[in-house]
């Protein structure tokens, strides 16, 4: 299973691929620890707004097949963050309404959703144009140089 590509991205989230394996598929669940996280300074999840924001398609795909494949398996709650995510980064890579309206399968969910992940998206635009809030992206020079 290969990841998708989306030209100048370089992030997506791992349950994509866990997702389409678990389509295709029969797990084997474990009671026992196989892996152990360690969370580092400066490591993926301490950049993760600036993560999602360059990287918009991957998060869309992620939640679109969360929402077209995988939605029973969520709670009502679950899926209304989830279409509000894939609206939000939808509009971050330049996706335009009518195509995210297109892609996904619950209509009244995406509608429902609509204004909520819009306010998400321009609260997003204004953090990124706030210089008090000094957020630095992991690819500025800034953040190169440490």
């Amino acid at each position: 299973f290969q990841y998708p590509l989306f030209p100048g991205e370089t992030h997506i989230r791992m349950s994509v691929i866990w997702s389409r394996m678990a389509a295709k598929y029969k797990f084997r669940y474990i009671n026992e620890v196989i892996q152990l996280i360690e969370y580092q300074p400066g490591g993926l999840s301490s950049n993760a707004f600036w993560r999602r924001i360059e990287c918009p398609l991957g998060y869309r795909l992620t939640y679109q097949e969360i929402l077209n494949d995988t939605a029973e398996y969520y709670s009502a709650s679950e899926r209304v963050n989830a279409m509000t995510k894939y609206i939000r980064y939808s509009f971050h890579g330049g996706i335009p309404l009518s195509q995210q309206f297109g892609d996904i399968n619950n209509k009244t969910l995406f509608i429902a959703s609509l204004p909520k992940a819009y306010i998400n998206f321009l609260i997003d635009k204004r953090k990124l144009k706030n210089p008090r809030r000094k957020l630095k992206s992991p690819n500025s020079k800034a953040a190169q140089s440490r």
